[in-house]
């Protein structure tokens, strides 16, 4: 989930770029130029959300899937998440444990916490909480691929990113 963290995503675009200009010489301009023009957005998109994170009032997203790392680490924020720690590698899907339902509940109930962040769709466990705890769902997208909809509506990478900027802003000012 590197590619969270626009500046990563960066380095990740310059190394693609890189490669093709060495797999396909012809068309070196033509990448070169991609990059650059999406580049400018990435740092545009960085700043807009850094500048955002200096007003964040809490540090703490509840999430259902540990994916944030990279980018909590660049905008020092603390991921918390649903997922049972020893099936975080796993492709399968999970269940938490009651230890980690637990720890959760508590965690937000002494950080006064008022929502909690979602997948795609809000899973069982998920709604669980946000029932018990008296807390709010709001997505935030790892974006790890695109639905049906989200293509047809034309939403990229960066709209995506835009829309968990704003519920971010919800969620921790």
């Amino acid at each position: 989930h590197v590619w969270l963290d626009p500046s990563l995503a960066k380095k990740q675009l310059k190394k693609i770029c890189d490669d093709l200009s060495k797999i396909s010489p012809d068309n070196k301009k033509y990448y070169e130029k991609n990059y650059l023009d999406v580049s400018e957005k990435l740092d545009q998109l960085d700043k807009k959300i850094s500048e955002a994170e200096k007003n964040f009032k809490s540090r703490n997203i509840i999430v259902d899937h540990s994916a944030y790392k990279y980018f909590c680490r660049k905008y020092n924020l603390k991921q918390i998440s649903l997922e049972n720690n020893s099936n975080n590698n796993s492709e399968e899907s999970y269940d938490p444990t009651i230890s980690q339902l637990k720890f959760i509940t508590d965690f937000i109930k002494d950080n006064n916490i008022k929502y909690i962040f979602y997948e795609n769709s809000p899973s069982k466990a998920i709604k669980t909480i946000s029932n018990d705890t008296n807390t709010e769902l709001l997505e935030l997208n790892p974006i790890e691929y695109l639905t049906d909809e989200q293509i047809k509506n034309n939403e990229d990478y960066f709209s995506i990113m835009e829309k968990n900027l704003e519920n971010l802003k919800v969620a921790l000012n």
